[in-house]
């Protein structure tokens, strides 16, 4: 039902051959939903991510195949593994390496232990944002994310926020639900967290 490479091969043929005046940019993901609900034809496409909503890999796995999938949310990377290994997803999404902290050990030490094969790729540009109820520093008294943003944050966060403790959580959103509920809490995740 799905293969990256036929996919990408389609988008990339269309925009050759397109002579405006719709705008390359917007063929993409105007195509990405096309092919995600003609696929949805065949059979609902399960995709695992490291939830919940709001992580980067909700917004990877969105951009990836598209609004016309059964997103499983999971609480670890290990378990976007074990739900893709059993068949409860057809797919797993997970962060292998990024820029500035390299490679994400968890994913690919999954990747050994496990029968699954990388099937496509997704560069996903990340900006973090620092979010609070308040939305002032002089509030906050902990800074809370996912241990990858952290370390991208670290030195922004040694700069600006000298004195503030940080604490480790399971993903981004989970950090900005945290924030969310108390306003000493000031999260670091993605805008889609914060909305």
């Amino acid at each position: 039902v799905y293969v990256a490479g036929r996919e990408r091969d389609l988008v990339d043929r269309l925009i050759e051959a397109n002579a405006g005046p719709f705008p390359n940019a917007g063929l993409l993901h105007v195509f990405r939903e096309i092919i995600s609900a003609t696929r949805s034809l065949e059979e609902v496409v399960r995709v695992a991510f490291l939830g919940p909503k709001g992580t980067f890999s909700h917004e990877a796995a969105v951009k990836q195949f598209g609004g016309m999938v059964e997103l499983v949310s999971a609480v670890s990377i290990n378990q976007v593994f074990d739900l893709t290994e059993r068949g409860e997803a057809h797919y797993g999404v997970v962060p292998i390496e990024n820029a500035s902290e390299g490679v994400v050990t968890t994913s690919l030490d999954a990747l050994v232990e496990c029968d699954l094969n990388i099937c496509g790729e997704l560069l996903l540009e990340i900006r973090n944002n620092l979010m609070s109820k308040s939305g002032r520093r002089e509030d906050i008294d902990r800074v809370a994310s996912h241990p990858q943003p952290l370390g991208q944050c670290s030195a922004w966060l040694t700069t600006h926020l000298p004195h503030i403790p940080t604490r480790e959580t399971s993903s981004t959103a989970a950090a900005a639900l945290l924030a969310s509920e108390d306003k000493g809490v000031a999260a670091i995740g993605s805008e889609v967290a914060a909305e």
